[in-house]
């Protein structure tokens, strides 16, 4: 069943089907609109800009939690609800189910709701500047594996030059994993340096330290 059925028997007028459908068609005995109506209408907004489609989509793909969502997006509840049940329909979908449904998308969209269903909403919260934590360790380990995947992945295309950058990519970060396990102060310098390269004036996690007794937070 498509994830928007609802709303095309919404627009074909179509009662007696769907009970969320009869409400949002049904009007007040006043002929003023239902509540259902309203909310569906804002919620149509949201399907008809693609931006806040994408995310609103990459969320719903992520999880099926519409107070973490709303609070992640601003978003009411009512109306993500609305939005969940006429224009993105995928409880129930498995990962399969939910993949096939990317054809349907930009490139950019694509990515967004591939990442979101991978990695969920703190994939993005972090696309949306929201702050978030990763541990190192589990960092550099999450950056091994996809090193390692993408090296093996290039390993069946044409182009041995990427296999050999991911390759040599996989095995710098093993080294960082294992000294960040075993060597802390070794790990230490080896990312002040790096720091170093991209950010001249930096000099090192000492200079930071200082500034911040000197330089309390409130």
């Amino acid at each position: 069943m498509q994830p928007h059925f609802r709303h095309l028997l919404v627009k074909s007028s179509t009662k007696g089907v769907d009970p969320l459908v009869d409400a949002v068609l049904t009007k007040k005995e006043d002929g003023s609109e239902s509540e259902a109506a309203r909310d569906y209408e804002l919620a149509k907004i949201i399907f008809l800009s693609p931006i806040k489609k994408n995310y609103v989509d990459a969320a719903l793909m992520a999880t099926d939690n519409l107070v973490e969502i709303s609070d992640l997006l601003e978003l009411p509840i009512a109306v993500l609800s609305a939005y969940q049940s006429f224009f993105f329909n995928v409880q129930g979908f498995n990962k399969l189910s939910k993949l096939e449904l990317l054809e349907d998308y930009d490139p950019q969209g694509k990515d967004l709701l591939t990442w979101a269903m991978s990695s969920g909403l703190s994939f993005l919260s972090w696309r949306l500047g929201k702050p978030t934590t990763i541990n190192p360790v589990t960092g550099l380990q999450d950056l091994f594996s996809l090193a390692m995947y993408k090296a093996k992945e290039a390993a069946f295309g044409a182009d041995t030059s990427d296999t050999v950058k991911w390759a040599k990519l996989s095995l710098d970060i093993s080294r960082m994993v294992r000294m960040w396990t075993t060597d802390a102060s070794a790990a230490k310098n080896d990312i002040e340096l790096a720091l170093a390269n991209i950010a001249p004036k930096f000099q090192s996690f000492g200079d930071l330290e200082s500034l911040d007794e000197l330089n309390p937070l409130p």
